[in-house]
């Protein structure tokens, strides 16, 4: 597709769409056209955003956004390297279409993983995701959910290192119009710069400063 195109589309030719520009833009005779036929659409974007996230894929800047294979990714689709997938429905994430997990109570964080931990003891340490993610040899989005889990443990996480203020807001406004209940209407919603990973950050840490807020004493109110 030679990066003209947008996610959406590239996902409806893996899943040998008819729609009307699909087929005007000559898409439907690829080789790859229907390739996935048995996967839904909101599936194959998930693999797509994954991909994105695995430096695999990149997204252009600008009004209409489109997707193009990296460096990297052409040396994954060669089979000459391998990388791991930051798939929402892998183990510690929660898929497009879940409900968010609530976190525990401040200053009374869960049991996050003996992984989670050990990333989190990174963080503290003031290295920055790249760097995590290089020592730990996970990828960076992988080390992302770490610590958004570790936000709904209670731990001590900023947030604002890893989801700019403008993004925060945007975030925050899809928050208010599509509610937390599930993710993907929030992720449509936004430009494609925004991660899932992003939106789990925001999400998390509201509930955390809601249950701090609830948390305090009734002097402290």
């Amino acid at each position: 597709m030679r990066g003209r195109f947008g996610k959406h589309l590239l996902a409806a030719t893996l899943r040998g769409s008819a729609q009307k520009n699909l087929m005007q833009a000559h898409l439907n005779e690829l080789s790859t056209y229907g390739l996935l036929r048995d996967m839904r659409q909101d599936d194959i974007l998930l693999y797509i955003d994954a991909l994105l996230a695995a430096r695999c894929l990149q997204v252009s800047p600008g009004e209409y956004p489109t997707i193009s294979i990296t460096e990297l990714g052409g040396r994954v689709m060669r089979e000459r390297e391998r990388v791991e997938l930051p798939l929402p429905l892998s183990s510690g994430q929660s898929s497009a279409n879940s409900p968010v997990p609530d976190s525990g109570a401040p200053g009374k964080p869960g049991t996050p993983s003996k992984t989670i931990e050990e990333t989190y003891v990174l963080y503290r340490e003031g290295l920055s995701l790249e760097e995590i993610a290089r020592q730990r040899k996970y990828t960076r989005a992988t080390i992302e959910s770490h610590l958004v889990d570790c936000v709904r443990a209670g731990f001590s996480v900023e947030v604002s290192r890893f989801v700019p203020d403008t993004d925060g807001a945007l975030i925050e406004r899809a928050i208010t119009e599509h509610g937390t209940q599930k993710l993907k209407p929030i992720h449509d919603s936004l430009p494609d710069s925004i991660t899932y990973n992003m939106i789990r950050f925001v999400i998390a840490d509201r509930r955390r400063l809601r249950k701090a807020a609830n948390w305090l004493p009734d002097k402290a109110c």
